[in-house]
């Protein structure tokens, strides 16, 4: 119990020190203000987003100004790494969220919202009105691109990934005078040809060239402001292809073509996502020592584990081939999700978020293998410690519940009060954190009974008694983590192998299934951290479960939050 409440303390002073210091990175020790706002647009509804405003930003002295909006599936947050360079660079960036993603409203309309954002940077007084520019990651940068054509504010327009998009460029040419430019990837997971879009028809004809795109070239004039310019980064455009790559070749753009500072800053991105891994371990063990206390006061501890690990102690191969089946049944749901591909991952009542849905029914897939396994192995040898791993009155039942409710909710919580006293963005479990709201909750609670039903399965399936490690015990935690994280790794790990023999992935346009694993493999990880761990306190499975179910249903209601009306 001392040594709980001792791992809780530092636990919880390193989460806060994580909060001071990426909140000095993103304001740059205190040069930058970052406060959010809300407009209401002219439709009548309204959209959320955030202002990083360096101080020497005033209205004597206005400082260039980037609109930035991020992809579909995804809130503002999502931009944070790029919009800290931006403002560090001493421009003022004002980012938000479409409509019908993040806190906005649910609407539908040709730009999204994207215009009212550009009448609301004019009402800004310490922007520069001369230099405003425009930047978006493939659906937001179309939104932006589109608004910049019918405002006559906007100087420079950026977009990242995906070249054409909703009729994005219809109406540009080579002489339209907005300075444009494309961040791309030298890589791509989803095409054939990665290197396509520098031969697409779209860019040719605003680049004002019937030839190839050549990277790194400068088209156009800057003085009539019809500078073309195509950017390539030693990225491969998974599910959000952003990088320091990316960040600089962002600064390189929007310093030419809005005079802003050509002395590029250090990139401070690798020391964000440092101080967010930090502030993951330990608020994970944040976590589990307060879900320690809990279970301990109410009385939920169990004494004996019912196990038959003594006996095991040469069941290695047996945990191997427990291993390599669940390996199978991670990777076998994925196989007819490729194949589906969008249809099945359309907004329906029942899963009302786009691509990510992928996550939800592979959960369903997942859950209904390990039901079949169990359900075989049972008639077939009689197991009845599955029983004792599972059984508990509906009084135990609902404490675990509520204990483990309460850990993962004071994470929550301390996410909120980072959020709220530091106005920055912060890490919850490799998502990027932002509050409730009631389509969220909506969302999740369609989300949690699939994740419920396959962290239960798949935690009876990984105790199985044939499938225990005794000596050394640290041996449980990794067939852990290869059990939970093994399947999505092996499924990368085949996609990429078509890299050095064919200079492309062996699957092709495949977001919707693969795109979104890769954002839970990290919380994989701790989940097979959790679920060792309580199986080692309780006896039972049902807390892992429950902890685990919580985490993934934030992932996916958390910040990919995008829906239709």
């Amino acid at each position: 119990m001392r040594q709980a409440k001792q791992i809780l303390v530092v636990a919880l002073c390193v989460v806060l020190l994580c909060f001071a210091g990426s909140w000095f990175i993103q304001t740059n020790g205190g040069k930058i203000e970052i406060h959010p706002f809300s407009i209401v647009t002219s439709e009548g509804a309204s959209l959320s987003g955030q202002i990083f405003r360096p101080t020497d930003a005033t209205p004597e002295t206005p400082a260039p100004t980037v609109v930035t909006c991020v992809g579909g599936n995804n809130s503002y947050s999502m931009m944070r790494n790029l919009n800290v360079e931006l403002a560090r660079a001493g421009y003022v960036v004002v980012t938000y969220s479409s409509y019908k993603h993040g806190s906005s409203e649910l609407l539908e309309t040709d730009t999204m919202g994207a215009s009212d954002v550009l009448r609301y940077v004019q009402t800004l007084e310490f922007a520069d009105q001369d230099r405003i520019g425009v930047m978006g990651h493939t659906r937001g940068g179309g939104y932006l691109f589109k608004a910049a054509l019918s405002s006559d504010c906007v100087r420079a327009a950026l977009k990242l990934g995906t070249v054409e998009l909703f009729g994005s460029l219809q109406g540009y040419d080579s002489q339209t005078p907005i300075n444009c430019g494309w961040i791309m990837s030298n890589y791509n997971e989803y095409l054939l040809d990665p290197l396509s879009y520098s031969r697409d028809t779209a860019l040719q004809r605003v680049f004002g060239s019937e030839n190839t795109i050549e990277v790194g070239k400068t088209y156009g004039n800057l003085e009539q402001r019809t500078v073309r310019r195509l950017y390539a980064v030693d990225t491969i455009d998974s599910a959000y292809p952003f990088s320091t790559g990316y960040a600089a070749a962002a600064l390189d753009f929007f310093a030419f073509t809005l005079d802003g500072q050509q002395q590029l800053p250090m990139p401070v991105w690798p020391w964000l996502e440092g101080l967010s891994g930090i502030s993951i371990i330990a608020m994970t063990a944040l976590m589990l020592s307060l879900a320690y206390l809990l279970l301990a006061k109410g009385g939920l501890l169990q004494t004996k584990v019912v196990s038959e690990n003594a006996q095991l102690k040469g069941a290695r191969r047996k945990i191997a081939g427990g291993v390599l089946l669940n390996l199978a049944i991670v990777a076998v749901p994925f196989f007819p999700l490729y194949m589906l591909g969008k249809r099945i991952l359309e907004p329906i009542p029942l899963f009302p978020q786009n691509d990510t849905n992928g996550l939800a029914i592979w959960a369903l897939f997942a859950g209904l293998l390990y039901w079949l396994l169990l359900f075989v192995r049972g008639r077939r040898y009689g197991n009845s410690t599955l029983h004792m791993r599972l059984a508990a009155t509906p009084e135990k039942l609902g404490r675990t519940f509520l204990v483990a409710a309460a850990a993962f909710t004071a994470i929550y919580l301390l996410n909120l009060l980072g959020s709220v006293t530091l106005a920055g963005t912060f890490r919850l479990f490799c998502t990027y954190f932002e509050p409730l709201t009631l389509r969220r909750m909506l969302a999740a609670c369609t989300c949690f009974p699939l994740f419920l039903l396959y962290f239960l399965l798949a935690e009876a399936f990984r105790t199985e008694p044939d499938f225990q490690c005794v000596e050394p015990k640290w041996m449980e935690y990794v067939t852990s983590a290869v059990f939970y994280a093994g399947g999505p790794i092996l499924l990368y790990a085949l996609n990429y192998l078509g890299f050095p023999l064919m200079g492309h992935s062996l699957f092709h346009a495949a977001r919707f299934a693969f795109g979104p694993m890769l954002a839970i493999t990290p919380v994989l990880l701790i989940a097979s951290v959790i679920s060792v761990w309580a199986k080692r306190k309780t006896g039972k499975v049902y807390f892992a479960a429950f902890l685990n179910t919580f985490l993934f249903v934030w992932l996916l209601a958390g910040t990919n939050a995008f829906y239709y009306k």
